[in-house]
């Protein structure tokens, strides 16, 4: 009897290790849990392509929109575990979001298997050009003496920008009110229109507004100054530990395979190396952070830590 056992294991770890070798023999979906024109599904679909090439099978990208990256990542989570569905997280889907949602139905850590960080990208801290808030030291004074009540506009509740925000408002003791918009373009556009005072927003979209003449970069939340706003200090200049960061990453169901996983972060983080693409993330001021599976698991961990403690401390909640 335990012959037979013993084979019948023996033919199984065979056809599923002969099963990883083999593939892709197909398409591979990739879900971007965001609508489509947004810079994570531009920097999808110019990964996508350069991922197909080397798979040497499609990449299809398919968008699921919702609650905050959550739907599309619920979706891959629930996915059967054979290399053939992966999604495009964020710090939104895979940090956030389990402590902001109280009905969210997945679990980032346990229902995912990392491949590997994509990149990096700071938000951009903006005022309307005709406020009195100039630069970094005039927002330390004004946090410090509360002498304005700032009304900070975000793209929405739970936001990187909102809870960035928060940080700051805890860290400084500063008179901040949020203001959550569903989305950049209506935050942006009351912010130019003096409606609100002050604004948290994605590199790439409040960038050309500051190119424009139309706002006044303050602050990059990033560890160090952006290169492409060398002038603009970076926010922990003012507040040490007040960083924070958009990055992306790569993952597949857990459960999928080994050698699968293997194949995809060798193929992905060599993508993120090449000139091409370094040269168009850093367009957008995003910089590629490609790292090994094992060190984005613990950082992944690490984030949803760090996360979980600013929303609470917030009281943010966001269920749709």
């Amino acid at each position: 009897m335990f012959p037979r056992i013993a084979a019948l294991l023996l033919s199984l770890f065979v056809t599923g290790s002969t099963f990883a070798q083999a593939w892709p023999t197909g398409p591979v979906k990739l879900v971007v849990p965001f609508p489509p024109g947004g810079s994570v599904d531009t920097y999808a679909r110019l990964m996508g392509k350069q991922l197909a090439e080397r798979l040497g099978k499609p990449v299809v990208i398919e968008n699921r929109a919702g609650a905050g990256g959550s739907v599309g990542s619920e979706m891959v989570a629930r996915s059967k575990p054979d290399g053939y569905t992966i999604v495009w997280g964020t710090v939104s889907s895979h940090a956030i979001n389990n402590s902001l949602y109280t009905k969210i139905r997945y679990d980032n850590i346990k229902d995912f298997a990392p491949i590997t960080q994509l990149m990096e990208q700071p938000l951009l801290v903006v005022v309307p050009v005709n406020s009195p808030i100039q630069n970094l030291t005039d927002l330390q004074r004004v946090l410090q003496t509360r002498s304005m009540h700032l009304r900070t506009g975000t793209p929405g509740v739970g936001t990187t920008g909102h809870l960035t925000m928060e940080l700051l408002k805890k860290q400084t003791g500063g008179d901040l009110t949020h203001v959550g918009y569903k989305g950049s373009n209506p935050m942006l556009t009351d912010l130019i229109g003096g409606h609100i005072d002050m604004g948290m927003d994605n590199f790439p979209s409040a960038v050309v507004q500051v190119r424009g003449g139309k706002l006044r970069a303050i602050a990059v939340t990033s560890e160090k100054r952006s290169p492409l706003l060398p002038d603009v200090p970076a926010l922990n200049e003012l507040v040490p530990g007040a960083q924070a960061v958009a990055w992306q990453g790569m993952f597949a169901p857990a459960g999928t395979p080994d050698e699968i996983v293997a194949r995809l972060e060798r193929e992905i983080i060599a993508i993120l190396r090449q000139p091409d693409y370094v040269a168009a993330l850093a367009e957008s001021g995003s910089t590629p952070t490609p790292k090994p599976r094992a060190e984005f698991s613990n950082f992944v961990k690490a984030e949803t830590a760090r996360w979980s403690e600013i929303v609470k401390a917030s009281g943010a909640k966001a269920d749709e």
